[in-house]
C-alpha cells in the first residue's frame, strides 16, 4: 500500500511511500426502482462467522472460510493461453455482478492504459490462493475513474463487471456482497478491518492465506499532517492505522476493503485500500479511497450497464 515514492502497495515507488497492490445499505429515492435490484441491502454485509478481534495485532492473522465473503482476488492471466499469472490485487463484491477495486490495480503503471477484460479473472469465496477448488469468473467490463491521477492517487477507484452474475445461494456461507455506506456516514473513531493477500513483511512475499488486521479510523487532519511532506491527502480519502505502526496493509493488498461495522449493523465498505508510506510505518496511517464520496459514480455506472 504505497505510493508516490515508495512501493505502491501493489507496485514499487520507494521504500517510504507505497500504494497498496498491496457499511448500512444505501437507498436513494431518486433511484428507488433501480437500486432495489442493484443493492442487495437485505443480505449484504452479513458473514457466517463471529469475527475475532485483537486490539493490537502486530501484522495480521489468517481468516476462516466465509469470514469475509465479499473479499475477492483480482488476478491477471494470459489472454491467449489462459494461463493465470498470479495474484495482483484485492477487490470487494458489492453486487453479484460487480467488484469494487482501486484504479491503480487496473491501469498499467508503465504505459498508463487500462488492461482490458481478457487479461483479468476474479477469484471468489476463497481463503487460500493455492486451493484446488478455485471459483474463477471472467471479466466483461472494466471502468476506471476518468480523473484518476497516478501521481497523487486521487480518484483511485474502479469497477469490474463479471461476465456472468454470481449465484449467492450456490456459494452460501462462502460468498456474499458487502453493504455500501449511506451518503452521510462517518467512520471516525471506529475500529475497522482490512483484509488481503499482500505481503506480510515490507520486503517479504505475498501470503497464500487471506489475512486480516484491525485498525482505527483517524481524522483527515491528523492524516494530512503525517503526509504533508509526502503527498496530499484530500477529503475524498479516509485514513486508518495505529500510531505505533506494526499493523497495516502492504504491497498486494491494494483494491481490498476497509470494512466497518457500527454496533448491531452489517459490514459496510468505508474505503478502498489505496496507498501509504512503506508498510505499517509508525505515524503513517494507511490511506484509502472514501467510498461515501463515490456513491453517485458507482451507482451511475452500475445502472448504465
Amino acid at each position: 500500500m504505497s505510493r508516490p515514492g515508495s512501493e505502491v502497495k501493489g507496485r514499487c515507488v520507494n521504500a517510504s511511500t507505497l500504494p497498496l497492490l498491496l457499511l448500512l445499505p444505501l437507498v436513494f429515492s431518486s433511484f428507488s426502482g433501480t437500486l432495489a435490484s442493484i443493492n442487495h441491502h437485505a443480505f449484504c454485509g452479513e458473514s457466517s462467522h463471529t469475527h475475532r478481534y485483537y486490539m493490537r495485532i502486530i501484522g495480521g492473522r489468517s481468516v476462516l472460510a466465509g469470514e469475509w465473503p465479499w473479499q475477492v482476488a483480482l488476478q491477471q492471466k494470459n489472454p491467449y493461453s489462459g494461463k493465470r499469472l498470479g495474484q495482483h490485487c484485492g477487490g470487494t463484491l458489492i453486487h453479484p455482478s460487480w467488484v469494487l477495486t482501486a484504479a491503480h490495480c487496473i491501469v498499467d503503471p508503465v504505459f498508463k492504459f487500462v488492461l482490458p477484460p481478457p487479461f483479468w479473472t476474479v477469484r471468489v469465496g476463497e481463503v487460500s490462493l493455492s486451493s484446488d477448488t478455485a471459483r474463477l469468473y471472467p471479466v466483461s467490463k472494466i471502468i476506471t475513474h476518468k480523473y484518476f491521477d497516478p501521481k497523487t492517487w486521487d480518484n483511485d477507484i474502479a469497477l469490474v463487471r463479471l461476465r456472468r452474475p454470481l449465484d449467492l445461494e450456490e456459494h452460501a456461507g462462502l460468498v456474499n456482497t458487502i453493504c455500501l455506506p449511506s451518503r452521510n456516514m462517518s467512520f471516525l473513531g471506529l475500529q475497522c478491518s482490512v483484509t488481503g493477500w499482500g505481503r506480510t513483511k515490507e520486503h517479504g512475499s505475498n501470503s497464500d492465506l487471506l489475512q486480516m488486521i484491525r485498525v482505527p479510523v483517524v481524522s483527515n487532519k491528523k492524516c494530512q499532517g503525517a503526509y504533508k511532506k509526502v503527498s496530499p491527502v484530500n477529503s475524498r480519502m479516509i485514513c486508518a492505522g495505529w500510531e505505533h505502526g506494526g499493523v497495516g496493509p502492504c504491497v498486494g493488498d491494494s483494491g481490498g476493503p476497509l470494512q466497518c461495522r457500527a454496533k448491531g449493523g452489517p459490514w459496510t465498505q468505508a474505503g478502498i485500500t489505496s496507498w501509504g508510506v512503506g508498510c505499517a510505518k509508525p505515524s503513517f496511517p494507511g490511506v484509502y479511497i472514501r467510498v461515501t464520496d463515490y456513491l453517485d459514480w458507482i451507482y451511475k455506472h452500475m445502472e448504465m450497464t
